[in-house]
């Protein structure tokens, strides 16, 4: 996701928007449990939300299901 953790935000997007319940999100590689660590607060905006901000640190990745065009 966008934009590369900057110690103060919580809110991150997907290059496009995903279908709901189909997020993986992994950091420092190790996988994120959805409703607890991130919420997928806008999935037409392709925005996750954080419960606690990401440190400078660390490394995010995400994958989801898209609607083929």
């Amino acid at each position: 996701p966008t934009t590369a953790p900057d110690g103060t935000s919580v809110i991150y997007h997907a290059p496009v928007g995903y279908i709901p319940g189909t997020t993986i999100v992994t950091k420092n590689g190790l996988g994120q449990t959805l409703g607890a660590v991130y919420t997928e607060s806008s999935p037409d905006a392709g925005e996750i939300t954080f419960t606690t901000v990401p440190l400078v640190t660390d490394k995010l990745w995400m994958q989801c299901r898209t609607l083929a065009g």
